[in-house]
C-alpha cells in the first residue's frame, strides 16, 4: 500500500473483518478521503497520526474512539484545519463501565471541523452525556444531514 504514493481516496469502510489500518498508510501523504478509520490504542494506530496527513479533505470516518485516552489525542487530529465535506465518529457499541462519558464529550468536542465545507455529520454510538455546542450550530451553514445513531445522549 506505500507504494501507492499518490493515492487520493481510499474507503475502508463496510469491511467488518477488517479492524486495523493496513500498514503504510501514513505513508500515502496525498489522500484525501479516508473512509474507515480505526483506532487501534496499545502503541498502534492512534488518532494523533491523523495530523501527518495533511491533505484529508472530503469524507472521513474514524471508528474506535473509545480507545482515545484523552481530549488532547483528539485535538491533535487537528480536523478543524482539513476542509472535510462529512465526517462520521463511531464509538463501541457495548456501553458499559468501562465507558467515560466526559471524556467522550470532551473527545467530540475537539473533534469539531471546520465549518465551512461540512454537509453530512453521522455521530454513532456516543456514550457522553450531552453534546458539545458545535453540534447543530448555526455556523455549520452547508450541513445538510445529521444523523445520530445508537447513541445514549
Amino acid at each position: 500500500l506505500s507504494k501507492l504514493k499518490n493515492l487520493r481516496h481510499f474507503d475502508m469502510r463496510d469491511t467488518p473483518l477488517l479492524k486495523k489500518m493496513p500498514l503504510g498508510i501514513l505513508q500515502l501523504k496525498s489522500l484525501q478521503t479516508l473512509c474507515g478509520i480505526f483506532i487501534e490504542g496499545d502503541n498502534k494506530f492512534s488518532i494523533t497520526e491523523l495530523k501527518d496527513l495533511k491533505d484529508l479533505q472530503g469524507k472521513i470516518s474514524i471508528k474506535g474512539l473509545e480507545k482515545v485516552q484523552s481530549a488532547m489525542h483528539a485535538h491533535e487530529a487537528s480536523l478543524s484545519q482539513k476542509r472535510l465535506s462529512e465526517l462520521e465518529v463511531e464509538w463501541s457499541n457495548v456501553f458499559d463501565v468501562s465507558r467515560n462519558e466526559t471524556l467522550e464529550k470532551e473527545v467530540l468536542n475537539v473533534l469539531k471541523p471546520c465549518s465551512d465545507n461540512l454537509k453530512k455529520l453521522r455521530i454513532v454510538s456516543y456514550g457522553g452525556i450531552e453534546f458539545p455546542s458545535w453540534v447543530g450550530d448555526h455556523s455549520f451553514g452547508q450541513l445538510t444531514r445529521v444523523s445520530i445513531n445508537a447513541c445514549t445522549t
